[in-house]
C-alpha cells in the first residue's frame, strides 16, 4: 500500500511541472425571427407572406476560445443561416455562410483566416440603420452596392488592432486563388475607428477585383441602376460614418460612395439616423437614406421600427420601410423600386410593413 502511494505521488510531481493548459469555452448561439410580412407592390399587385429574418437573419452557430498561454487565445466562430419559415439553408445553401474563421488574438492584436465579416461592415456598420438594429434589413443602401452590409469575404486574412487612445484599425486582404496573379478575384479592405466618450466615428475602403456580392443579389432588371457585374469587373468604395449618445437617444450618419467599372457607373449614399429608448423595454428607431446614381438615378429608403421586449432574450417588433426612385435602370428601362429582400415593384414605389417576433439563444 505505502508503494503504491509512493508511486502516485510520484506521476502528480511530474505532472505539476507539465505544460499549463489554459482554460477553454465553447458557446452556442442564436437568433429565431419571423412574422408576417405585407408589400404593397410585387409586379403591380399587393403581397402577404411569412418571412424569415427581418430585423435579423435567423441563425445559429459556435464560438469558441482557447487560451494557450502567453497571453494568447485561439478563437473561432462557424455561423449557419436559415429560413425559419420553410427550415432551409439559406444563403445559397452553404453550411456556415454567415462566419467560418479561426484565428489567434494577443496583446497585439487579432489575425483571423476564413470566411468573415468584411472590414467595411465591421466599421461603418455602426452607423446605418440596417445593422444596427435601429430599423431593419428592409433599409439596407440599395442593393447594398456599396457592400456596407456585413456580407463575408471568403478565403480571407484580416488583423484587427487593440484599441490605443480611443483609436483601432483594421486591414484584410482576400485570396483569388487563381494561377499566376495575386491580383485577379482578390479583395483588399482598410478601415480605422475612433471612439471618445459619446461619440464615435471610423472610415474604410474596400477594393474588389473580380464578382463581388452584392448589387446582382439583391436588385435586377429594371430595378438595377448600378449595371452588370462579372469576372472582369472591380469595384472601389469609401465611406466615413459618425454618432453620438445622448441619454435615452442615439443619432447617426454615413455617407459612402462606390464606383463600379464594369456598370460605367458612380453612386453616393447619404444616410441618417436615431434611436430613442422610451424605456428599458421599448425603443423607436427611425432611419431614412437617399443614393443617387450620377447622370442616372436617385433612389430614397425611409423606415421605421417600433420595438418592445417581451423578456431579456424575446422581443416583439413592428417595422415598417419605404422607397422611391426615379431615374432610369442600367438596362434603359424606367426604374422600379425593390427593397432589400423583397420582389421588384411594377412602380417607382413599394412599401412594406410588418409585425415580427425574434429570439435569442
Amino acid at each position: 500500500m505505502e508503494t503504491r502511494k509512493r508511486f502516485l505521488a510520484a506521476w502528480l510531481a511530474i505532472g505539476a511541472t507539465g505544460p499549463a493548459f489554459g482554460q477553454s469555452s465553447l458557446t452556442l448561439y442564436g437568433i429565431a425571427d419571423i412574422g408576417p410580412t405585407y408589400v404593397s407592390n410585387v409586379g403591380g399587385s399587393g403581397q402577404f407572406k411569412m418571412q424569415s429574418g427581418v430585423a435579423q437573419q435567423s441563425r445559429f452557430g459556435f464560438r469558441g476560445r482557447e487560451d494557450i498561454g502567453n497571453n494568447l487565445s485561439v478563437i473561432f466562430a462557424l455561423e449557419n443561416a436559415f429560413d425559419l419559415s420553410t427550415g432551409k439553408i439559406a444563403n445559397d445553401g452553404a453550411l456556415f455562410s454567415r462566419q467560418a474563421w479561426v484565428g489567434v488574438r494577443s496583446a497585439a492584436g487579432t489575425l483571423t483566416a476564413g470566411r468573415q465579416t468584411t472590414v467595411t461592415g465591421d466599421t461603418l456598420g455602426r452607423f446605418t440603420g440596417s445593422a444596427l438594429l435601429t430599423t431593419s434589413y428592409l433599409t439596407t443602401h440599395p442593393g447594398d452596392y456599396d457592400l456596407v452590409f456585413t456580407i463575408p469575404a471568403e478565403n480571407s486574412l484580416k488583423y484587427a488592432s487593440p484599441e490605443f487612445a480611443g483609436f483601432s484599425a483594421e486591414a484584410q486582404y482576400a485570396f483569388g486563388g487563381v494561377p499566376g496573379s495575386m491580383v485577379v478575384n482578390s479583395q483588399w479592405n482598410f478601415g480605422a475607428n475612433y471612439s471618445i466618450g459619446s461619440f464615435s466615428m471610423a472610415a474604410a475602403y474596400y477594393h474588389v477585383n473580380g464578382p463581388h456580392i452584392g448589387i446582382l443579389s439583391y436588385v435586377g432588371g429594371d430595378s438595377n441602376p448600378f449595371g452588370e457585374t462579372g469576372p472582369s469587373d472591380r469595384l472601389n468604395t469609401f465611406g466615413i460614418g459618425v454618432s453620438y449618445t445622448f441619454a435615452k437617444t442615439f443619432v447617426h450618419a454615413l455617407v459612402t460612395q462606390a464606383s463600379m467599372e464594369q456598370g460605367n457607373s458612380t453612386a453616393r449614399t447619404y444616410e441618417i439616423g436615431a434611436r430613442q429608448q422610451f424605456s428599458p423595454t421599448t425603443f423607436l428607431g427611425l432611419d431614412y437614406n437617399f443614393t443617387t446614381v450620377f447622370n442616372r438615378a436617385n433612389l430614397s429608403v425611409a423606415g421605421a421600427m417600433l420595438d418592445y421586449k417581451l423578456s431579456k432574450r424575446t422581443d416583439v417588433y413592428l417595422v415598417s420601410a419605404y422607397e422611391w426612385v426615379n431615374g432610369m435602370a442600367a438596362n434603359g428601362n424606367r426604374l422600379v423600386a425593390q427593397l432589400n429582400d423583397i420582389d421588384a415593384s411594377g412602380s417607382p414605389k413599394q412599401f412594406v410593413t410588418r409585425v415580427g417576433l425574434r429570439h435569442l439563444f
